[in-house]
């Protein structure tokens, strides 16, 4: 669902927790972010994230079960893009994921989504929210200084 308001945009996704759901929400959010004058490299960005995000909520948070949903809310205005992705498991020690560290193995291929997302994005956020645990991602419409 798709809403334009006064120059802001809204769009919700919901989707079954299986690998290549969150394809939808990454065209959808392409052709989205193109629409509210992001540039190319700044969709990528938002692109990587946003899908390591949603991978995230799938895998770790609701345990790839199909009949757990992870949901994404975007919304533009004022130049700023957010992203609110939320998973319906029990969630993870918010302390902990604030932190922005490789993984402890720095060789393995795993573990290395919330370095990737604090990179990305210019702001992320992990919280308990009323529905479920959530990952916020904001992304300025120029990347910011020193980021």
């Amino acid at each position: 669902m798709t809403e334009l308001t006064g120059g802001e945009v809204r769009r919700t996704w919901r989707y079954p927790s299986r690998y290549g759901e969150e394809k939808r929400v990454l065209a959808d959010l392409r052709t989205l972010s193109l629409g509210c004058g992001f540039p190319a490299d700044r969709i990528e960005d938002m692109a990587s994230a946003v899908a390591e995000a949603c991978l995230n909520a799938a895998e770790h948070g609701n345990g790839m079960n199909p009949e757990r949903w992870v949901l994404v809310e975007f919304e533009y205005a004022g130049g700023e893009a957010r992203f609110r992705v939320y998973d319906e498991g029990p969630g993870a020690d918010e302390a902990k994921l604030s932190k922005r560290t490789a993984p402890a193995n720095e060789g393995s291929e795993r573990g290395w989504g919330i370095l990737l997302m604090s990179e990305l994005a210019d702001r992320v956020e992990h919280f308990r929210g009323g529905r479920g645990f959530c990952t916020a991602l904001t992304f300025m419409l120029r990347k910011e200084e020193g980021r």
